[in-house]
């Protein structure tokens, strides 16, 4: 989020992104100090007559100190945004205005055509002031 850059991140899915490994995750934020926070957005694409489009999208917070090689993650949080990501579910509204800035201009410069054809609540989350 500070960066300004959101990426695909294959790794993700089994925990193993570059930005998760050689981190131990902590039950309780607060043990990580001076931690730079991350989202971790889960994306399912389906097809529809008109073509793919961004069928479910879910965000969920994780915040990282390399320094200590520590970070924060709610794993139940993480398995159920995947479940609803999957279960076409839109849950990015908890987002704060910059992070969904980056992601929405990320998923149209990704496919602006599975932009177009995503459903009007992903793009109203993400742009609403």
């Amino acid at each position: 989020m500070d960066a300004g850059e959101a990426a695909v991140e294959v790794g993700a899915m089994h925990a193993r992104s570059a930005v998760e490994k050689g981190i131990k995750f902590l039950p309780d934020r607060n043990e990580v100090p001076d931690a730079k926070p991350y989202w971790v957005v889960w994306v399912t694409i389906d097809r529809k007559e008109e073509g793919p489009y961004y069928a479910g999208v879910t965000a969920c917070a994780m915040t990282v100190n390399r320094e200590i090689r520590r970070g924060y993650k709610s794993l139940p949080e993480h398995v159920n945004r995947l479940d609803k990501s999957i279960k076409r579910h839109i849950i990015v509204a908890h987002m704060d205005e910059k992070s969904k800035r980056i992601l929405a201009d990320f998923l149209k410069n990704h496919d602006s055509g599975m932009w177009v054809r995503s459903e009007e609540k992903l793009k109203s989350d993400l742009l609403a002031n």
